[in-house]
């Protein structure tokens, strides 16, 4: 076991400006503690990665953070976090489709097309790592996302489904997740092992250039390893971005 649980305090929302944001004052303020989670029905300033916002149609998707003080999880690592989120996410969807992978270093896809995002913000006092804020947005029932290369559960399996249900059954694996882990190199492998098109040849972008070469998996500071020409290159999330084609 790698920490206690969470889901012991569930805060439902109607409308928030960001989940991420609510959580993270509502930590600092003492008014909720380690596993709190808070559920939105409404995100008006949802929050993705780089910068971008995250887009769901209102009340047809789980949107939500949960706040972890990693005083009480044994010096876990922002990484092992990312890596127990994103498990917890592929244990869950698995249980209604196949074909479920992580596309580096923290979405969910299923069958090439994204249907979960992570955000991770982690907050400091000095030097010492105090909490994690972690953002999901998991599509559920919505079936329209215009360009985006996005599906839901409802477009894979062809039914609706109540959405604050699901969140229950995910508070379930992630549970499971953290009662079953003994140590985050067990995380890693697990999450090497899913890896969106692993050993397999990629594009990438890099400094406004394209490139190219095999995804071989992550190390433990959480780059991303891809072999250009026989020989393995590292990349932080910050120095890349990974092409859909």
């Amino acid at each position: 076991m790698i920490g206690t649980q969470i889901g012991q305090k569930i805060i439902h929302l109607e409308t928030i400006d960001s989940t991420n944001n609510y959580t993270a004052t509502m930590f600092k303020s003492g008014e909720i503690r380690h596993g709190s989670v808070i559920m939105a029905d409404v995100q008006t300033m949802g929050k993705g990665q780089r910068g971008k916002s995250w887009d769901s149609q209102p009340f047809e998707n789980l949107t939500f953070s949960i706040v972890f003080d990693m005083r009480q999880l044994h010096n876990m690592t922002s990484i092992a976090i990312n890596h127990l989120v994103s498990l917890s996410l592929v244990d869950f969807i698995l249980k209604f489709t196949s074909n479920v992978h992580i596309k580096w270093p923290n979405d969910i896809y299923v069958n090439d097309q994204k249907i979960a995002g992570i955000l991770i913000e982690n907050q400091r006092q000095g030097e010492q790592f105090v909490s994690s804020i972690v953002g999901i947005g998991l599509n559920i029932n919505q079936t329209d996302f215009g360009k985006l290369n996005a599906t839901s559960l409802s477009l894979l399996t062809q039914k609706r489904y109540h959405v604050k249900e699901l969140l229950f059954s995910w508070i379930g694996c992630m549970n499971a997740r953290l009662r079953d882990t003994v140590h985050s190199d067990e995380l890693h492998q697990q999450f090497d092992q899913l890896l969106w098109r692993k050993d397999m040849l990629i594009s990438f972008r890099q400094d406004e250039e394209s490139n190219a070469g095999i995804l071989r998996g992550s190390n433990h500071l959480g780059q991303l390893a891809i072999e250009i020409n026989g020989k393995l290159h590292y990349f932080h999330n910050s120095e890349i971005q990974l092409i859909v084609n």
